[in-house]
């Protein structure tokens, strides 16, 4: 699609119930950008991104009643998803803008060639 940025800035939630091998998927990076609060499975890249509670949600692997009581807390919680979304927009700018990444990158790689 070539709208996710609007699709993405009109949702609250992006749930993401992931099961198989995904490393890093980008709709998080995308939903974080956003100001999206993400629901995950603790799962592979999942776990790398989302910080339980601060700017989403993990939960079990095919454990839908463990989603559904996220979902339901933020649906109830206006308070908790403000500050979710927020802190998502926060996460997005500090961990990854692509000059900060691509400075972290470069960093790496002179530390590993010794250049």
């Amino acid at each position: 699609r070539k709208d996710i940025e609007a699709v993405l800035n009109g949702m609250d939630i992006l749930v993401v119930p992931s099961y198989s091998s995904e490393s890093f998927p980008l709709i998080i990076l995308e939903g974080l950008a956003c100001g999206t609060a993400i629901l995950a499975s603790a799962f592979s890249g999942m776990l790398e991104v989302i910080e339980n509670g601060k700017n989403g949600f993990l939960f079990p692997v095919s454990e839908s009643k463990a989603l559904a009581s996220k979902i339901s807390l933020l649906a109830n919680d206006a308070k908790l998803l403000r500050e979710i979304r927020q802190y998502c927009i926060k996460t997005a700018r500090e961990r990854y803008d692509m000059k900060i990444f691509n400075n972290k990158i470069r960093k790496h790689f002179l530390s590993v060639t010794g250049i």
